[in-house]
This record gives C-alpha cells, sequence and structure tokens, in this order.
C-alpha cells in the first residue's frame, strides 16, 4: 500500500486489461467466486481499503499481476497475505515475474505464469483442481519450486489472432467501470516499437 509509482500511464484513467481479462477468462471456465481488486477503483485514495484486505487476505488463492514498478508493492502483498494464509496459493504474472521468477519464488509465490497467461491460467486451473495437481511439468507457461529447485516449462506460444479474437471481454464490475474516462479497444499485443532500450 506504498504511494503510487507516476509514469506516462498515470495521466489518464485507462481500464485496466491483463486481470479484468484473466477473470473474464476465469469467469468463463466456471469459476464463480473471482473478484480482481485494483486499489485505483476499488480502494480508498488510490490505497487498498481494510474491505480490500479481508477479502485478499481470506482467499484461497492469490493472484498477482505485476509490471516492474509495481513490483514492490505486489511482493509485499504476497507477503502478508503468506503470513496470513501459509496454506493459500500465490500465483504471479506479469512482465516482471516473467524475466525475474526467482525474486517472485524468494517472496512466497508458488507459480508463475511467465508470458501471455489466459490459456495457461485455465490450463493451470483445471491441473489444479484435478486429482493429479502435484505434476506441472505439463504445463508449458510457468515456473515453480520442486524440491528445493527453480522449475521452468516449455515457454508456451504466443496466442494467435484468431485465439486472441475468441477470447472473452474483460470483466470490468461497476465499481471499475465507473472510475473510467475513457474506453480502450486492443486489436493487437504488444509494443509496435523497436527500441533499443528493451
Amino acid at each position: 500500500n506504498g504511494d503510487p509509482g507516476i509514469d506516462i500511464y498515470s495521466l489518464f484513467s485507462l481500464p485496466p486489461r491483463s486481470l479484468p481479462t484473466l477473470e473474464a477468462v476465469l469467469r468463463y471456465s466456471g469459476w464463480k467466486d473471482v473478484q480482481s481488486i485494483n486499489p485505483l477503483f476499488h480502494g480508498i485514495n488510490g490505497k487498498l481499503s481494510q474491505e480490500n484486505f479481508r477479502r485478499i487476505l481470506s482467499s484461497d488463492s492469490l493472484l498477482v499481476s505485476a509490471i516492474t514498478r509495481t513490483a514492490p508493492q505486489s511482493q509485499s502483498l504476497i507477503k502478508l497475505y503468506k503470513q496470513n494464509h501459509p496454506g493459500g496459493l500465490v500465483i504471479a504474472g506479469g512482465p516482471d515475474p516473467t524475466f525475474r521468477p526467482n525474486s517472485w519464488i524468494d517472496v512466497g509465490t508458488d507459480i508463475i505464469v511467465m508470458g501471455e497467461g489466459e490459456e495457461t491460467l485455465r490450463e493451470l486451473t483445471d491441473k489444479l483442481t484435478s486429482q493429479d495437481y502435484r505434476n506441472l511439468d505439463g504445463i508449458n507457461g510457468i515456473a515453480y519450486r520442486s524440491n528445493g529447485e527453480l522449475k521452468v516449462t516449455h515457454p508456451r506460444r504466443l496466442l494467435t489472432g484468431d485465439e486472441l479474437g475468441q477470447l472473452p471481454q474483460p470483466y470490468y464490475d461497476q465499481k471499475t467501470r465507473a472510475g473510467l474516462n475513457v474506453g480502450v479497444t486492443e486489436t493487437t499485443r504488444g509494443c509496435p516499437h523497436d527500441c533499443d532500450s528493451c
């Protein structure tokens, strides 16, 4: 619940897209007790509220998406969650966990979704609710700790244009919709530029 970082994205109330899309994937797959919590829309003055913390800390699973700017706050949340819910499952994804999996495993993350998460999350939740939930080797695009070692599975291929078009629309709850001042339509994924800095 630290101070939010300021960057170009802070100038607009753009709707978040990753978590609402993943929430839609889970809901479409039959999961009912799913809630995306974004402190900008669900918190108080851009910070998580006590109600948010109650929901997070009482959940069986915590899924976190982070860019590098938000990694410290997200990792602190994971530590707090694990202190309060040692048996809870933490799954992290997004650019920072994808490129720095060790730092996320070290703070208590159980599974990292690397790269695009829609198909990986759907396959992962199916596996975790099956009788063979301990064997994650067959799921492409994840990293996890097994017997004290970080295991990284084969990278998952990117979704095709047709597959992207078949994803459910992002799920925006009433609080998120009320806090937006602009709409976004995604027609492609990734950055169109070829900067040397990246």
